[in-house]
């Protein structure tokens, strides 16, 4: 083979390597190995080492990708290919949690997009500021980027179903139900058709969800059986990992404890460096609940500690995340207010020169446009720290209840307990979780679930001092830390909102329903004052009330851990 006939082979193998990246990534590979690269142009070495680290990402060496991407956009002059490895290097940005220079990618990516008139350019670029959003809790925004792809014609299968998959996620998010059970299953049916498997396993999951969403957990674990035979999902343990623990709690839900447990153990057993959190997460919940369920307690508070040592991990990161973002956001915004603030700041220095040179009537005119300008500037200042106290709020508040969310409940528990035991104060730790809450949003709908939330919060709210720690911990499930209350009148509040939670009566609507409560209440004289045994304590505790009849309170003892 000659070198012209040579270069032209090696062109054609780049492109078709190009186009089977994420569809079959083995033939792929084959063709990059097969290309002397000797024989390529600069760009088209470029795009080659593009290919190669996206076959790589298959194998979750995400650090490395996001390494070769980083360097290749110090060099690479072609302007499609840099806006590529921009959307996938953003993609990446927010898997290693750098929400900052992903922030600010994102930003000169949307200028970019808006100076090219290449549409499959723009709809892959869309495609990885859309993975960008998503991971960054948007779903509004997702919603937006994805209706520039899946409602168009001749879009490219890989980017059209990464954008289903990223659209029925997004409306999940929401709460919105609109999509149908065929809906869901034309778009996994759409990228299985075209070979987009790891798409396909993602709308699967989604289908799951929606099913386990509508108490349809039979079918849930049809679906998910099928989805642990494809050779995709076998191979890629994120996938993997993610399936198995929904196949666990299904089973859990239809009574199946044996399996349940074989699935969640082999989630633990497969992910022992816990890169795909939620899974273990799940895995280690379902494992608690079947230890508690069999009696089998001293095994459920092993389960229960590692539980929530990484739901620690997870709240410290996602707080850092919400900081980072708004951190990100704010000095956006500062920015803005910065050149807002120039530009007033240059009108007042002209109105200063004015004021010099002209009459004392006109000086007057000037002075009050002064006064004005001085006016401004001060606003603006104001404005910013307002911004700043703004953030600060959302990154500490649960937007439905108003009340501390999860993770800055967490950081207060820590810092009240640091405190009491230099002081040797007793603390108390009440966990109330809802009963059968489940039932209420299956039967009346998320609105008047989350009614029922809101109005949980404000009772107890009522029924607290204003020493008490109070939070909502996900779901259903309440937190409160008592200062300086003994176990006696711990037990005294708790009861107190037990009652006033019965007593809420369900008058937004026709519907009839009663709202109880189950209670856990701990203290650190019995378990001391590190935060994880307190509600591991209280858990144990909680779970008495629910075994027990439900609607009661109970109060820690060692025997519950023997």
């Amino acid at each position: 083979m000659n070198s012209a006939v040579a270069g032209i082979y090696e062109t054609e193998a780049l492109q078709q390597a190009d186009e089977l990246r994420i569809s079959d990534k083995e033939n792929a590979r084959k063709l990059l190995d097969s290309i002397d690269k000797q024989k390529l142009s600069a760009d088209e070495v470029i795009l080659y080492e593009y290919i190669d680290a996206v076959i790589q990402l298959f194998d979750g060496d995400v650090k490395q990708a996001a390494e070769v991407y980083q360097r290749l956009l110090l060099t690479v002059e072609d302007a499609k290919l840099k806006i590529r490895i921009q959307a996938s290097y953003l993609n990446l940005l927010a898997s290693l949690g750098k929400w900052e220079e992903g922030l600010a990618l994102g930003e000169a990516l949307f200028s970019q997009l808006a100076e090219t008139d290449d549409t499959e350019l723009q709809q892959r670029a869309y495609l990885g500021l859309i993975a960008f959003y998503d991971q960054l809790e948007q779903p509004e925004t997702v919603l937006i980027l994805t209706s520039r792809i899946v409602d168009k014609e001749n879009v490219p299968p890989e980017v059209k179903c990464g954008a289903l998959a990223a659209r029925i996620n997004a409306f999940f998010k929401l709460d919105d139900y609109s999509y149908t059970f065929t809906d869901y299953n034309d778009a996994s049916q759409f990228c299985l058709k075209h070979n987009l498997t790891i798409y396909y396993a993602v709308l699967e999951v989604s289908k799951v969800n929606w099913l386990m969403n509508k108490g349809e957990y039979s079918e849930a674990r049809l679906f998910l059986e099928k989805l642990l035979e494809v050779p995709e999902v076998q191979n890629f343990v994120p996938q993997t990992t993610t399936v198995l623990s929904k196949y666990a709690e299904v089973n859990l839900l239809l009574g199946d404890t044996a399996e349940a447990k074989t699935a969640a153990q082999r989630v633990l057993t497969l992910d022992t460096e816990v890169n795909n959190s939620s899974a273990v997460i799940s895995a280690l919940d379902t494992l608690h609940k079947i230890a508690s369920d069999e009696s089998n307690f001293e095994q459920a508070l092993r389960y229960l500690e590692q539980l929530m040592a990484l739901q620690a991990q997870e709240s410290s990161a996602q707080l850092s995340k919400q900081l980072a973002i708004q951190k990100a956001w704010f000095e956006i915004d500062a920015k803005q207010s910065q050149i807002e603030l120039l530009d007033k700041q240059n009108a007042l220095l002209t109105a200063k020169a004015k004021l010099s040179g002209e009459s004392l009537e006109n000086s007057l005119l000037a002075l009050s446009l002064v006064s004005l300008l001085l006016a401004s500037l001060i606003f603006w200042s104001y404005r910013s720290h307002k911004i700043q106290a703004k953030l600060k709020y959302y990154a500490r508040t649960d937007m439905l209840t108003q009340i501390s969310n999860r993770a800055y409940f967490n950081e207060q528990c820590n810092d009240c307990l640091n405190q009491a035991q230099k002081n040797q104060s007793k603390m108390s730790l009440i966990l109330l979780d809802l009963d059968h809450f489940k039932n209420i949003n299956d039967s009346y709908g998320h609105q008047i679930g989350d009614w029922a939330l809101t109005q949980v919060a404000k009772v107890i709210s009522a029924t607290l001092d204003e020493e008490a720690i109070f939070g909502r911990l996900g779901g259903e499930e309440f937190g409160i830390l008592l200062r300086g209350e003994h176990s006696e009148i711990a037990l005294q509040i708790a009861e107190r909102c037990r009652v006033a939670i019965e007593r809420i009566e369900p008058t937004v609507s026709e519907y009839q329903f009663k709202l109880t409560v189950s209670l856990g209440v701990s203290n650190t004289s019995q378990v001391g004052y590190k935060f994880e045994n307190l509600y591991a304590a209280a858990d144990l505790a909680l779970y008495q009330s629910k075994h027990y009849g439900r609607n009661r309170v109970y109060e820690y003892s060692a025997a519950m851990a023997e």
